[in-house]
């Protein structure tokens, strides 16, 4: 009973201080609200999440073609991304099929002729993805 008590305090901790550094600001166009695990682990995660949590505008997020594979492309703070559902047997990585940009790193929304979608399969760390709203 000890150790397993013992294992659950180290378990929360390790998580609390993970999602307690990562910082959710507020966004003139978009609101965060907590890692896509924020509500615990569940079967899918299909839908839309936003890249967030990244830190300076200089570091990116992975595209890889598969869990911990070789990088596709550079992701950004405040990119769209669809997840297909799938995800890894460990639960860090999610399967995407589309990246969409509309807005801007600042959180404020691009003009509709500037917004993109891109069709594209690839694999990202669960880490940075945030449920979002506008």
């Amino acid at each position: 009973m000890k150790i397993s008590l013992l294992i659950f305090i180290l378990v929360f901790s390790v998580t609390h201080t993970f999602f307690a550094q990562q910082e959710f600001k507020s966004y003139p166009g978009v609101a965060l609200t907590g890692n896509i695990w924020a509500n615990g682990q569940r079967t899918s995660i299909k839908g839309r999440s936003i890249i967030c949590g990244l830190g300076e505008k200089s570091t990116y997020l992975s595209l890889r073609t598969m869990p911990n594979g070789e990088e596709l492309l550079k992701l950004n703070n405040m990119m769209i991304l669809e997840i297909t559902g799938n995800v890894s047997n460990d639960k860090m990585w999610a399967e995407i099929s589309e990246v969409i940009i509309e807005l801007k790193y600042n959180g404020s929304l691009y003009n509709k002729d500037e917004q993109r979608a891109f069709k594209i399969s690839g694999w990202v760390h669960t880490d940075y993805l945030c449920n979002y709203f506008y």
